[in-house]
């Protein structure tokens, strides 16, 4: 096979769906507890140490075989193969829009509801026909979104650190002023 039919990655790559995709979701769950802490920078390090619980719960024999065995190649199961093929429709009526369920009401958003919108903005940008350049734009936009917040938040860490010492120091100041 040369070319991959549209489509068909869940049919003809089974480890997409039983194995690749667990493994996201297993590190989505890992992860979560270092952006809810708002961390300016992941280190690899850290990916790593959340990488190997989650590569352990989610590559297991058990997802692999059920990977081959849900998309009907092993044990061959043609019946199933061709159920999950569906008849390109011919409808004239165009495309409903989809609302973008990660759309950022909040301001400034969390750390990781900026991720996921992001995440579903570049994703709906590659699906698109928008202009080469304009995507790269917006993933360059997307990018920069998200290293502002991060910066931001570290400002803000600071700032809130810098009143708290300027607050004891005044009571120092004060203090040393009364005797």
């Amino acid at each position: 096979m040369f070319l991959l039919p549209p489509h068909s990655s869940h049919i003809l790559q089974p480890l997409d769906v039983g194995v690749f995709g667990p493994l996201k979701t297993a590190m989505a769950a890992q992860l979560n507890k270092l952006f809810a802490a708002e961390i300016a920078r992941l280190y690899k390090i850290e990916w790593v140490d959340k990488y190997i619980p989650a590569r352990e719960k989610a590559i297991t024999a058990t997802n692999i075989q059920g990977g081959w065995r849900g998309a009907g190649i092993f044990p061959f199961n043609p019946h199933r193969v061709l159920r999950t093929i569906s008849e390109p429709t011919t409808s004239s009526t165009p495309p409903q829009e989809t609302i973008n369920p990660f759309l950022i009401s909040s301001s400034p958003p969390d750390a990781t509801i900026l991720q996921m919108a992001n995440e579903a903005f570049n994703e709906a940008l590659r699906d698109s026909a928008v202009p080469s350049p304009i995507r790269k734009h917006g993933r360059r936009l997307s990018g920069i979104a998200e290293q502002l917040h991060a910066d931001n938040t570290v400002l803000r860490k600071e700032n809130g650190e810098l009143k708290v010492f300027s607050a004891s120091e005044q009571k120092g100041n004060l203090e040393n002023e009364l005797y």
